[in-house]
């Protein structure tokens, strides 16, 4: 039984977590040839303070513009 775990910034929709899980969940079966009923997706949220990358702190998410 696969468990992904995924870690993402604070910002994101419902739809757009539930796009990402059905995705993963896509993914995963089809490369690992698992039933869909057996994959597990967690997601994780937090804020850019809570990630460094390069010793720096990833900035807080800002939902993309309309242009």
């Amino acid at each position: 039984m696969p468990v992904i775990q995924c870690d993402i910034r604070e910002g994101w929709s419902d739809e757009q977590k539930a796009a990402l899980a059905d995705g993963i969940t896509s993914v995963v079966s089809k490369v690992g040839n698992v039933p869909v009923e057996r994959i597990h997706v967690v997601i994780r949220e937090g804020r850019g303070l809570h990630f460094m990358f390069g010793g720096e702190h990833v900035a807080e998410y800002e939902p993309p513009g309309d242009g």
